[in-house]
């Protein structure tokens, strides 16, 4: 038995239960490590509160209690002000399967995946190839609308239908909190838009029935939803003949990232991302979790050879030549927070209009 021994953790369910099958162990294996029990992770950093979680984090990795090795995470945990002293960084990682984009000191990419705008083609048309302003025109396309329940991700699409430079307005570190305040608002208002005529999702499996059933005319929605919602509408077809599109120059990708504590074992958790990235055998194993619609970086590595599944994929990733944007996990990472704050003010302004409106008297 190896004298190392990692504790991995990711987001629970079957998604952990397969990474850890077809790609966590593999990589150990070849690097001779033992894999701890699979932690299942506590979801406490996506009640889109606060980042308290973190400072749990920062504070058992400080005082030598922190019990993982290695953590898969959702981008605005990546760079968190002071992250740094308790995140281990390498400078000259250099991973040649990881687009230039991608790469960074203290973090490297799990997998990827895009909100886009999806409609049903009996709805608004089989010539229909709605924009995000279109999502948000409701004067000339009326109905309602499928809008996740936070704002990372959201922020960036009312912007985009504003027109705005998301790059230069929204995520340049030289603008002041107040200028970006001012965006913050500005995405707001085109919320506002919609009214009460919402449906609301948090989890993704939350936006299949609007989807399916047709209770919406558009909704943003991720790629993977419009997938498996394809899957049920118009199976066996090809993906423009499926009654529920997606608009590809829509693709705002997100991406979701490994982290490492500093600590004793540091360096072995470093070996075994390395491995999951770049052995030969090891991608080969991670392609089956492709085929189980999942889009794993690097992508480029691992080809997908059913085309439906890799059209819906590569729209949701660094592939998607038409994409929209990139999330930018350092804004994210210093203005999360407090641009949660507002987004749940908002929020619970929102639930008291539709409590108002559905009241009986």
């Amino acid at each position: 038995m190896s004298t190392v021994e990692l504790d991995v953790v990711s987001f629970g369910t079957a998604y952990s239960y397969d990474l850890t099958e077809f790609w966590l162990k593999p990589a150990a294996e070849k690097c001779g490590f033992d894999l701890k029990e699979y932690s299942i992770y506590d979801p406490g950093i996506r009640t889109f509160k606060t980042l308290g979680q973190y400072a749990q984090w920062a504070e058992q990795i400080r005082n030598g209690t922190n019990e993982w090795d290695l953590r898969q995470v959702m981008d605005e945990a990546c760079f968190i002000d002071g992250g740094e002293q308790v995140f281990a960084e390498y400078p000259d990682r250099n991973i040649p399967t990881i687009p230039d984009h991608l790469q960074f000191a203290r973090t490297v990419p799990a997998d990827q995946f895009a909100y886009l705008v999806a409609w049903r083609k009996d709805i608004l048309g089989e010539d229909a190839m709605p924009s995000w302003a279109d999502f948000f025109d409701v004067k000339n396309i009326p109905g309602k609308r499928c809008v996740r329940y936070m704002p990372h991700g959201q922020i960036e699409v009312a912007l985009l239908a504003m027109g705005r430079d998301v790059q230069n307005e929204l995520y340049d570190p030289s603008l002041t909190k107040e200028q970006i305040e001012k965006q913050v608002d500005d995405a707001l208002a085109m919320f506002d838009r919609f009214g009460t005529d919402v449906a609301w999702w948090g989890a993704s499996y939350q936006s299949h029935k609007p989807l399916v059933e047709g209770e919406v005319v558009m909704g943003a929605v991720w790629n993977r939803r419009v997938l498996r919602a394809s899957e049920d509408l118009s199976p066996g077809v090809l993906p423009e003949d499926s009654l529920l599109q997606a608009n590809p120059a829509t693709a705002v990708v997100v991406t979701d990232w490994w982290l490492i504590p500093k600590g004793p074992r540091q360096d072995q958790a470093n070996e075994l991302l390395i491995c999951m990235l770049t052995d030969k055998d090891v991608l080969k194993s991670a392609a089956k979790w492709c085929e189980l619609q999942y889009n794993l970086i690097p992508a480029d590595y691992m080809p997908i050879e059913n085309d439906f599944l890799r059209h819906h994929l590569e729209m949701g990733s660094y592939k998607n030549a038409q994409r929209a944007l990139d999330v930018d996990p350092r804004f994210w990472g210093k203005n999360f927070t407090w641009i949660t704050e507002r987004w749940n003010k908002w929020i619970k302004a929102k639930r008291q209009q539709e409590s108002i409106k559905h009241r009986k008297y």
